[in-house]
């Protein structure tokens, strides 16, 4: 079976921006379109989804990291 990534496109201060929606079949169409209108809900509100989808990756590592020191 064949996946194909589905991506959302947008312009971001006249920059070209693509955020990843997920790769079918593992994302439905309807999440897919979900998360395109969220992303196009926060550019309006001049928020660009890629910094805060890089964000929270790097917090994500950063608190794993963490949790490896403690141990």
């Amino acid at each position: 079976m064949e996946q194909n990534s589905g991506f959302f496109i947008y312009r971001f201060y006249g920059k070209q921006k693509a955020l990843g929606l997920g790769i079918y079949p593992d994302t439905s169409l309807e999440n897919a379109r979900r998360q395109a209108e969220n992303a196009r809900k926060q550019i309006v509100e001049g928020i660009n989804s890629v910094d805060i989808r890089n964000k929270a990756k790097v917090f994500k590592e950063l608190a794993r990291q963490n949790k490896k020191r403690q141990n």
